[in-house]
């Protein structure tokens, strides 16, 4: 056997020692960023199918990824999560409709994408600090 210390430094500087040569690195990143390619792809298909209901599942399948990997690789190459760029990306369609015609705020809510007006108008808000009701009515004045 081994003689120690009587107060117990010796086991204690060989446990601190193996922690520091072993576990105390940085956290490398693991996941790189989505490439261009499938951006467009997920593009793509956010187009043609916003108005539906989209989860997590239907945009990584849409790439050809697991959710987990590409919610990971979405967010290293944007700095959004996959649901808020979605919400962004309806919003961004929902103006286009307020400003092509006099649709009712209802139905370019659910044109867009969500299931209630209520919704719709909170996301919007949030995105661009206007009700849909204030914004497209400073569009209209701006125009």
């Amino acid at each position: 056997m081994f003689s120690e210390p009587q107060d117990g430094r010796g086991h204690a500087q060989t446990v601190a020692s193996t922690i520091v040569s072993f576990g105390c690195r940085p956290a490398e990143r693991r996941c790189g960023a989505l490439p261009k390619w499938r951006i467009r792809r997920l593009e793509e298909f956010l187009a043609a199918n916003i108005e539906k209901r989209i989860r997590l599942g239907d945009m990584a399948a849409a790439v050809g990824l697991s959710k987990m990997h590409f919610a990971a690789q979405f967010r290293v190459a944007t700095g959004y999560r996959p649901r808020e760029y979605l919400l962004f990306k309806r919003v961004e369609r929902a103006k286009a409709m307020m400003t092509a015609g006099a649709m009712p705020l209802v139905e370019v809510a659910f044109a867009a994408g969500f299931n209630a007006q209520a919704h719709f108008s909170t996301v919007f808000k949030r995105f661009t600090g206007k009700s849909p009701a204030q914004w497209k009515q400073d569009y209209r004045y701006a125009a």
